[in-house]
């Protein structure tokens, strides 16, 4: 059945470590082939598929081999959709990746991964051929749809979970980004070697140097040589009379091309993403025998030459050229230019001379943002097939069509700004699709549009000013396709009946839409109708040939009783049709409907007799309706799959009938919550596989639910009324998923009196459960087992361990449960065992058989005294957390090295200290000891711990001492020690050379830091906020660069000294209630990076420093509570400051200077009933900020003399309560050329200076200098 690459090495809880999913018939012969080789090359265990050994259905060995797989590749390809095997697999890779932490990777082989994300091109087609199968099993289908979505959705995973294709050779993760190692690159490179090993001219491509000079210089070239690939920087190349292709796709270093003067034969050039090639030689030009020019993605391109004539050009692709501005000349009539791409370029027009490419066919100019007009002579390019300028958002006019193009068939013009077409529309006689989707300027379209015979689709989608649709004076039997949604239009003409051939016509959302026209039931060939959201639409007239009718959302009452003329009806959507209380009896003679969706139609209370079979009606959809039950004729919708009926709240039975509809695979009740009973099902219903009952009144199930032979999944949850399953439950053997949690009343979990190989997934979670059986162990292929918040429950059956396949256990929050029981055999495949909030005392030596443990949880488990001493031979651990075990005072030793735990969490425990046997943790990254209050010291040999990253000791307050760091630890980055008992730093913390940051918030026995801190380059964040006794920075002797933050709030500082200079990147520096700080060091006017000051609370600090030099970057200074009585005039040279409003709380201020401070845009409000308001202020600097207004509350500065607002030329008024400033002498307007108008009464002002301010209402004299 299968080939596999190696084996995996022993003790590995994975068969393989790669399994690949592709389609044959694309890929095997190729890409898959060279991949399986290179990886087995490697000695990397792969699983890849024998296709001929094939047998039938059976997927079992494939599903089996991905479950033991580490990772999955997934290839897609052309025609992977077709392949049921490939989708199969790829839902049951995904499952395997939530279930199992696995990893997947996906590949896109020679496909676009939109068209895979969104199933179109070889997608759609693929799957509309699923679904049109006679047995098509829908809700499958819709798996594999959303399985594709989310393949191609994987952005990130867990690089830790990469190492086996990391170590081994596939590829590296960097930030979230998948790169491919060498090893796959090189397998192409080989193929193509292979062409000719020992003369590279034979070959189809070049790329490395040696070859290419090789060739090149001894003329050695065949006819083989199709391209030369290098990444080169280089400015005219020799002679190269036969060179034929020049590819220098994402060269990293090209800013100029060469001159091609001697490269007379060159026939494509590509510079695609060339991203910093900038220009653009004219000798491109003299080219004659170039046939393709590409330098699509050059987003700094702006110098291309003035004038092209290339005769023999057919492709021009200028797509993304984002800076290029201007579109040359056309010098000439070039007749072969048939392709110009010139989406998302920064061009506005397009030359007259465009019309001389006589042969163009195609010209796309989608999202050119810039781009106002197309030129007139465009109705001269007489060969013109498809114009496209979409998205040109400035576009608001097309130009008149003066001559007749016949052979133009594609005309987008979505998202313009276009108003209307001209009449003369009608001379593009060919036109085939004309597409105006989103034209929200659009008000109407040319009546001419009749006469255009060609046209088959017409898109004005979105067009929200348009109103009306034109009469249709002309049959047009052309037009297929029309689509109006979400325009204005009220009502259609009833010449809309012109359309003989109109198969589709779109209204969704037309909400002013009223009524339909009669005649659209004279329409023979319309096949699709949409009025989706056409709220105001209350009738639906006659119509005798529909395939598919979509009325969700609109206001229809009923449905007439001819809807049953509709003989050919496949599709009924009467989704949310909030008003529809009714059905017509005619219904079930709609013989070839097979989708009825009326989830939503809240008043809608019955559900008709179905009074003859429907044999193709496969989905009903009845969510959210007020049915109340179904009718027992229900059971001759023969065919039916899915019957969902979620949140019929007022549904109070079903009927013993369904258990006769025999095609029925999937039944949803969930929240009916006044279903009391499940029927007996009477037969068997062997294609019934998803049963949804969840949040029902249902309070037992029948025993004849046995006759579900292929249940998978039966949902059960929040059922808060179900007392018990029954027995014969054990007797279904298809069941794979079984849900109970919130069952709030069930007590008991039955006896599983046969082997259940299929049930894999078992939800408990919050029952009333006590125990579990013995006979749990019959459950041999169960994978998870919940038992999450069981309050009841007291113990776990011994039987437990013999279940093989458990992968994750769960028993968090099991209040009652005092013990876990013995682990008498090895259990290999369990990694997750979750015991938080237990009762549990301690744990078993014998769990150490848990040989694959990966994550155990013991999180508040208050009763827990001790871990057992075998702990340290579980050598898959990688997590421990016994967080909030109160009880827990010791750490057992590690006898034995345990390389794989990383994360330790002994926070809250009573843990005095540490075994010095830690130091066997080699791979441990997070400690975390906070709040362990019984901490007494820490081991010496923690500084063997060479892994560490992150050590946590807040909280721990008798903890008196760091140890000595006797060795380097390069990877500690994070340290935190605030809130403990530490006096000192030791000098060897220096040790500690990648750590970035250090926490000693509330050491308040903290007296000193060492002045080794200076060595710490790494370090990016200090904290000592609160050590209250610490009264010395020490000397930054050395340059810190990396130090960003720096918070000494609340400490017993009385200076920094003038070495703070030295931290040559601090952008933060906090210093607020320092109340013995005296001064700052006149040095800090030096710190350029420097953005946020704050010694507000420094209530000694009586003085503000000169700030010497410019700080542009310092935006944020914080003075309040401080007893600074003036700032320097120097302040202006803190460009960025913006003020904050606890400046108003500033008492003692009597001076405030800001001026210069250009980005200064706003004074803070200053309020009354601030007790300490400054009061004191006489003088206000504000000159030469970007300050727009002055707020009303500037009249509580009563004691303000002088106001300085020169050259602030954004003020646009002041207040007029300005004049309530009793004490103001001197205004100084100079240079405000925004302030247009200035009303005063300032009896007591002494002077203005103004520049031609408009002055009114003043009474006493004002002088003006």
């Amino acid at each position: 059945m299968a080939a596999a690459a190696s084996s995996s090495s022993s003790g590995s809880p994975w068969k393989y470590d790669v399994f690949l999913n592709f389609r044959g018939e694309d890929t095997r012969r190729c890409f898959v082939s060279h991949l399986y080789k290179a990886l087995n090359q490697k000695a990397i265990s792969t699983f890849i598929d024998a296709e001929g050994l094939r047998k039938g259905n059976d997927l079992s060995q494939l599903l089996t081999a991905i479950q033991d797989s580490r990772v999955s590749i997934v290839v897609f390809s052309q025609k992977y959709a077709s392949s049921t095997w490939c989708l199969k697999e790829l839902v049951q890779i995904l499952d395997c990746m939530d279930r199992k932490n696995q990893m997947v990777v996906p590949v896109f082989y020679e496909v676009d991964p939109s068209h895979v994300r969104k199933a179109e091109s070889s997608f759609a087609e693929a799957f509309a051929k699923h679904e049109g199968h006679s047995n098509a099993d829908m809700e499958e289908v819709r798996s594999w749809r959303s399985a594709l979505t989310r393949a191609t959705n994987l952005t990130g995973w867990d690089s830790k979970n990469c190492e086996v294709l990391i170590d081994r050779a596939l590829i590296t993760v960097s930030w979230k980004t998948l790169k491919m190692h060498d090893l796959l690159e090189e397998m192409g490179r080989e193929i193509v070697r292979q062409e000719s090993i020992k003369e590279p001219g034979k070959r189809s491509r070049l790329w490395n140097y040696e070859d290419v000079h090789h060739v090149l210089t001894q003329n050695t070239a065949t006819e083989a040589v199709e391209s030369i690939i290098l990444d080169l920087s280089f400015s005219k190349p020799e002679p190269l009379e036969n060179l034929k292709i020049i590819n220098l796709t994402s060269s990293r270093h090209l800013k100029k091309t060469p001159d091609f003067t001697e490269a007379k034969n060159l026939e494509k050039v590509v510079f695609r993403s060339c991203t910093r090639l900038f220009e653009v030689h004219p000798s491109i030009s003299s080219l004659k025998n170039l046939v393709l020019l590409d330098l699509e993605y050059c987003r700094n391109l702006k110098i291309f030459p003035s004038k092209i004539g290339m005769k023999s050009l057919r492709t021009l692709k200028l797509s993304l050229c984002i800076n290029l501005d201007k579109f040359p000349e056309v010098s000439d009539v070039m007749q072969d230019l048939s392709e110009l791409y010139l989406d998302h370029i920064g061009i506005k027009e397009l030359p007259l001379s465009i019309s001389n490419l006589m042969g163009l066919v195609t010209l796309t100019l989608n999202c050119c943002k810039k781009f106002k007009s197309l030129p007139r002579s465009i109705s001269h390019m007489k060969s013109l097939k498809y114009l496209h300028v979409s998205g040109c958002s400035m576009l608001e006019k097309f130009p008149e069509i003066s001559e007749v193009m016949n052979n133009l068939s594609e005309l987008y013009l979505d998202g313009t700004a276009i108003k209307e077409l001209p009449a003369s529309i009608l001379n593009l006689t060919s036109l085939v699709t004309l597409k105006l989707k989103d034209c929200r300027e659009l008000e109407r379209l040319p009546s001419s549009i009749s006469h255009m015979k060609s046209l088959e689709c017409l898109n004005v989608s979105g067009c929200s000013k348009l109103e009306k649709f034109p009469e249709i004076s002309e049959v047009m039997n052309n037009l297929f396709g029309l689509y109006l949604d979400g325009t204005a239009i009220k009502e259609l003409p009833t010449s809309i009946l012109n359309l003989t051939s109109l198969v589709t016509l779109s209204l969704n959302d037309c909400r002013e839409l009223e009524i339909l026209p009669s005649s659209i039931s004279h329409m023979k060939s319309l096949h699709y109708l949409y009025v989706s959201g056409c709220s105001k639409l209350e009738k639906f007239p006659e119509m005798k040939k529909l395939f598919e009718l979509y009325l969700d959302g609109t206001a229809i009452k009923e449905l007439p009783a001819s809807i049953l003329n509709l003989t050919s009806l496949v599709t009924l959507k009467l989704n949310d049709c909030r008003e529809l209380e009714s059905l017509p009896s005619s219904i079930s003679h709609m013989k070839s409907l097979k989708y009825l969706y009326l989830s939503g139609c809240s008043k809608l209370e019955k559900f008709p007799e179905i009074s003859e079979v429907m044999n193709k009606l496969f989905k009903l959809y009845l969510d959210g309706t007020a049915i109340k039950e179904l009718p027992a004729s229900i059971l001759n919708l023969t065919s039916l799959v899915t019957l969902k009926l979620k949140d019929c709240r007022e549904l109070e039975s079903l009927p013993s009938s369904i258990s006769h509809m025999k095609s029925l695979k999937y039944l949803d009740v969930s929240g009916c919550s006044k279903l009391e009973k499940f029927p007996a099902i009477s037969e068997v219903m062997n294609k019934l596989f998803k049963l949804y009952l969840d949040g029902t009144a249902i309070k037992e199930l029948p025993a004849s639910i046995l006759n579900l032979t292929s249940l998978v999944t039966l949902k059960l949850k929040d059922c808060r009324e179900l007392e018990s399953l029954p027995s014969s439950i054990s007797h279904m053997k298809s069941l794979e998923c079984l849900n109970v949690s919130g069952c709030s009343k069930l007590e008991k979990f039955p006896e599983i009196s046969e082997v259940m190989n299929k049930l894999f997934k078992l939800y408990l979670d919050g029952t009333a459960i006590k125990e579990l059986p013995a006979s749990i162990l019959n459950l041999t292929s169960l994978v998870t087992l919940k038992l999450k918040d069981c309050r009841e429950l007291e113990s776990l059956p011994s039987s437990i361990s013999h279940m093989k396949s458990l992968e994750c256990l769960n028993v968090s929050g099991c209040s009652k449960l005092e013990k876990f029981p013995e682990i008498s055999e090895v259990m290999n495949k369990l990694f997750k065992l979750y015991l938080d909030g237990t009762a549990i005392k301690e744990l078993p030596a014998s769990i150490l058989n848990l040989t694959s443990l990966v994550t155990l949880k013991l999180k508040d488990c208050r009763e827990l005294e001790s871990l057992p001493s075998s702990i340290s031979h579980m050598k898959s651990l990688e997590c421990l957390n016994v967080s909030g075990c109160s009880k827990l005072e010791k750490f057992p030793e590690i006898s034995e090295v345990m390389k794989n735990l990383s994360s330790l969490y002994l926070d809250g425990t009573a843990i005095k200290e540490l075994p010095a046997s830690i130091l066997n943790l080699t791979g441990l990254v997070t400690l975390n000891l906070n709040d362990c209050r019984e901490l007494e010291s820490l081991p010496s040999s923690i500084s063997h711990m060479k892994s560490l990253e992150c050590l946590y000791v807040s909280g721990c307050s008798k903890l008196e001492k760091f140890p000595e760091i006797s060795e380097v630890m390069k990877n500690l980055s994070s340290l935190y020690l605030d809130g403990t008992a530490i006096k000192e730093l030791p000098a060897s913390i220096l040790n500690l050379t990648g750590l970035v940051t250090l926490n000693l918030n509330d050491c308040r026995e903290l007296e000193s830091l060492p002045s080794s801190i200076s060595h710490m380059k790494s370090l990016e964040c200090l904290n000592v906020s609160g050590c209250s006794k610490l009264e010395k920075f020490p000397e930054i002797s050395e340059v810190m660069k990396n130090l960003s933050k720096l918070y000494f709030d609340g400490t017993a500082i009385k200076e920094l000294p003038a070495s703070i200079l030295n931290l040559t990147s601090l952008v933060t520096l906090d210093l607020n209630h320092c109340r013995e700080l005296e001064s700052l060091p006149s040095s800090i006017s030096h710190m350029k990076s420097l953005e946020f000051l704050d010694v507000s609370g420094c209530s000694k600090l009586d003085k503000f420093p000169e700030i010497s030099e410019v700080m542009k970057n310092l935006s944020s200074l914080y003075l309040n509570g401080t007893a600074i009585k003036e700032l320097p005039a120097s302040i202006l040279n803190l460009t960025s400051l913006s003020l904050p409003s606890s400046i108003a709380h500033m008492k003692s201020l009597e001076y405030l200077y800001v001026s210069g401070c250009s980005k200064l845009e706003k004074f803070p409000e200053v309020f009354p009933s601030i007790e300490e308001i400054m009061e004191g202020l006489r003088e206000l600097h504000l000159d030469g900020t970007s300050i727009k207004e002055l707020s009303l509350s500037i009249e509580h500065l009563q004691g303000l003399v002088l106001l300085n607002l020169r050259n602030c030329k954004n003020l646009v008024h002041l207040p007029d309560n300005i004049c309530n400033l009793g004490c103001l002498r001197d205004l100084n307007l100079c240079g405000c050329s925004n302030l247009s108008k200035l009303a005063v009464n300032l009896e007591n002002l002494e002077s203005l200076w103004d520049t031609g301010v408009e002055m009114v209402e003043h009474r006493d004299p004002i002088l003006f200098f």
